[in-house]
């Protein structure tokens, strides 16, 4: 005879499985409903739409939230009955995961405690007026109700939060279409984490990210050449203001290691107001203040020697006019050697130079001074200054002494 001891543990699991199997069918049956009655309160809080093609739900990833898996999604500037034809969605995406609140869903709140991205577009328009498509889908403003069949009830504005602990992105494409400038940037973003939080009145992350820039072009010219980025710091954003603040950032560019702080207003055309500075002690740095005209490749040259760049950017980002920049830059004693021949190109380098474009957007008032040169080769030596004023129309004002072996 078998003991109540074992009977009754064996009973209540037995309850548990059916109660697990009953929520499961259930959630089967709702998964569509609770997908849409999602998407449904965040159509409603912008003036954006996000359509999808499918959706699952899946209980155990991110207990005690529920995981709504999205499949084929899109998010365009305006809603279908809005949209011109033929208009490419702001952002498109393979499989987007989000982990929501499901009681705060059944009470008309969106609270997001997750999201993952896999295989994903995104497509980013600035318009002539300096808005962009996103900033436009993004206006946090409750839409009119719209009558539906059996549906005429009005909905309060949705309230929503999102205190995401990890966000991942795996594949991820871009474009960039800066119509006032006529210029187009595609790149591809990889690595990325992020920890975010978003209400209605504030924005704030703390995010990593690697990034392959392709070259910048207009339509018939290449104004920059192709770009590695990695960044790491933390961007708080006013949805109300549209001010973006970077309290710190760490900056690699090309192997350069930059330091940001600074504010951009969205609302008065990009009006950015940045400060950024670098020491570092291999080519990296030389290799980017030259963009590129001294050829640093660390695969192919060694070397090494202190330098630092400091310097500050006011002005507007997103308009035909040219921000003013003022930037600092310093070597002192830096090396160059061939690593395959380990010929010695570079003895001894210093220089002091200082650049600012100044107020004039056709650069006539930009200028450039390097009050110290002072060059030594295996070979030979050179030494002097140069100052150039008015880039517009240029005034070069130049010393140099050199030795006879060069």
């Amino acid at each position: 005879m078998s003991s109540p001891w074992i009977k009754w543990p064996l009973r209540i699991l037995g309850v548990l499985l059916g109660l697990l199997l009953v929520l499961a069918l259930v959630v089967k049956v709702l998964e569509d409903r609770l997908a849409q009655r999602a998407i449904d309160l965040f159509n409603t809080s912008q003036q954006g739409e996000l359509v999808l093609d499918d959706a699952d739900i899946n209980l155990l990833r991110h207990l005690p939230n529920l995981s709504l898996v999205l499949h084929d999604i899109a998010y365009y500037e305006r809603p279908g009955a809005e949209r011109p034809s033929g208009e490419q969605p702001i952002l498109a995406l393979q499989r987007l995961l989000v982990a929501v609140n499901p009681w705060k869903l059944i009470s008309d709140q969106l609270s997001i405690q997750a999201i993952e991205l896999e295989n994903g577009y995104a497509g980013l328009i600035i318009y002539p007026d300096s808005t962009t498509n996103l900033s436009r889908a993004l206006t946090f403003a409750p839409k009119p109700a719209v009558e539906k069949e059996l549906d005429t009830v009005s909905r309060k504005p949705v309230q929503y939060s999102l205190d995401l602990k990890k966000l991942s992105i795996d594949s991820f494409r871009f474009t960039l279409d800066h119509q006032p400038a006529d210029t187009y940037l595609a790149g591809e973003l990889d690595q990325f984490t992020d920890r975010l939080y978003a209400s209605r009145d504030s924005i704030f992350n703390e995010l990593s990210f690697q990034l392959q820039l392709d070259s910048l072009r207009t339509r018939n010219s290449t104004l920059a050449k192709a770009h590695s980025l990695r960044f790491e710091g933390e961007v708080h954003y006013d949805p109300k203001s549209q001010v973006a603040a970077l309290p710190r950032a760490d900056l690699t560019l090309d192997g350069a290691s930059l330091h940001l702080s600074g504010t951009c207003d969205l609302l008065q055309n990009g009006y950015a107001d940045l400060r950024f500075r670098a020491e570092q002690n291999d080519l990296a740095l030389l290799g980017l203040v030259s963009n590129r005209f001294l050829n640093v490749d660390p695969k192919r040259f060694s070397g090494g020697g202190r330098m630092s760049l400091e310097g500050s950017l006011k002005g507007e980002t997103l308009s035909d006019a040219l921000p003013y920049v003022e930037a600092r830059f310093e070597a002192q004693d830096v090396r160059i050697s061939e690593k395959e021949s380990g010929k010695t190109l570079l003895e001894s380098f210093n220089m002091k130079m200082a650049v600012t474009t100044g107020d004039s957007a056709d650069l006539s008032q930009a200028r450039l001074h390097m009050d110290t040169l002072d060059v030594r080769f295996a070979d030979g030596y050179a030494r002097g200054a140069l100052r150039i004023e008015n880039l517009k129309k240029p005034e070069i004002k130049l010393r140099l002494n050199t030795d006879n072996n060069l």
